[in-house]
């Protein structure tokens, strides 16, 4: 017998990895929950131990530590529609192995509610007509405001739209534009409409609001 070692090789053992995404679909903003279960062969008790890295939709990744479970979990309001990957990485006793699935955000939508509104005539420093002040608010469908999204304000005339300004909700969501100039042409309309674009979270919305014709200077 001699005295040379004899090389030994262990096999790493394969696993299985499935993944539930909660709710699905969901609402753009909406706390989703995805969870990797990595299962491994049947003949094996150890839990697999190490990472697993979430790629969402967008192309971002997040990596999550396997818990004694041998889950791991990642909780996000970044979910976009597409493919959700969760992949296991593997350890020094387990492959890794990895899995997809769609997942659906929905647009959340929008209600957008215009105030009305009063042309005036002012004198100085030259005449002109104006509109003191609009506001138009932004909402969800559920009554939760809508911050940080433009609005405009645009008048509807014979001779065309007369754009009349763009401002930014709130807080609260409201949108607020101050002395618009009003063309002499377009002092007769007899409402305004205010335009949200909307964006990849939330759904477009208009409204009209009224527009009342003061000919006394104010």
């Amino acid at each position: 017998m001699n005295g040379n070692p004899t090389p030994v090789t262990v096999s790493p053992n394969p696993t299985t990895t499935t993944l539930s995404v909660t709710p699905n679909p969901s609402t753009c903003g909406q706390n989703v929950t995805a969870c990797a279960t990595i299962t491994p062969a049947p003949a094996t008790t150890t839990v697999p131990t190490g990472t697993v890295t979430f790629t969402l939709p967008n192309g971002q990744t997040q990596i999550v530590p396997v818990n004694a479970s041998g889950q791991a979990c990642l909780t996000t309001t970044a979910l976009t529609t597409g493919t959700l990957t969760a992949t296991y990485n593997g350890d020094s006793c387990f492959t890794g192995s990895n899995a997809s699935t769609p997942v659906t955000v929905n647009r959340t939508p929008t209600k957008l509610t215009a105030q009305p509104g009063t042309i005036r005539l002012r004198l100085t420093p030259l005449p002109e007509f104006y509109i003191p002040t609009l506001s138009a608010t932004l909402t969800t469908t559920s009554g939760m405001p809508v911050a940080g999204q433009p609005v405009t304000f645009t008048a509807t005339t014979l001779f065309g739209p007369v754009n009349l300004g763009t401002a930014v909700t709130d807080a609260n969501g409201t949108a607020t534009i101050h002395n618009a100039i009003v063309p002499v042409f377009a002092i007769a309309t007899p409402f305004y409409t205010a335009t949200f674009p909307g964006t990849s979270c939330y759904t477009a919305a208009t409204d009209h609001g009224i527009l009342l014709f003061i000919p006394l200077p104010g």
